[in-house]
């Protein structure tokens, strides 16, 4: 933590960012960015995207793939949580979930592969 010269004691959070005590006050700043840190970054068509990596210790599972595209970042909802990997191939986002199959998405529509509807398998035995 560090005072500045209005005394505005600034400290830095691990889970929520930068906080400033002002007046019997704290306010949280939180920067344009992934939620978690990432397990795989693909570049693709001027377009940054982000598999955030899973925490299991503290049971974060998102459902969505982050996306740095002019200028700022946003989440794009998937159809599976916890994305491991992702791919681009014939103009189509593949990306796979830890244990969860895998996804194909098109302009138009997804498709998910799992042990269900296919040979994929989710584990080894």
């Amino acid at each position: 933590a560090i005072q500045d010269a209005d005394n505005v004691l600034w400290i830095a959070d691990a889970g929520k960012g930068l906080a400033a005590w002002a007046g019997g006050t704290l306010q949280y700043y939180n920067p344009n960015g992934p939620q978690l840190p990432a397990s795989r970054l693909v570049f693709h068509n001027n377009t940054l995207y982000c598999a955030p990596a899973s925490v299991e210790d503290e049971k974060i599972t998102l459902t969505g793939i982050d996306v740095f595209e002019q200028g700022s970042w946003r989440m794009e909802p998937t159809l599976l949580p916890a994305i491991t990997d992702i791919a681009f191939a014939h103009n189509k986002l593949f990306y796979a979930a830890d244990g969860g199959g895998l996804a194909v998405q098109s302009p138009t529509n997804t498709t998910v592969y799992n042990q269900g509807n296919s040979t994929l398998l989710t584990g080894v035995d």
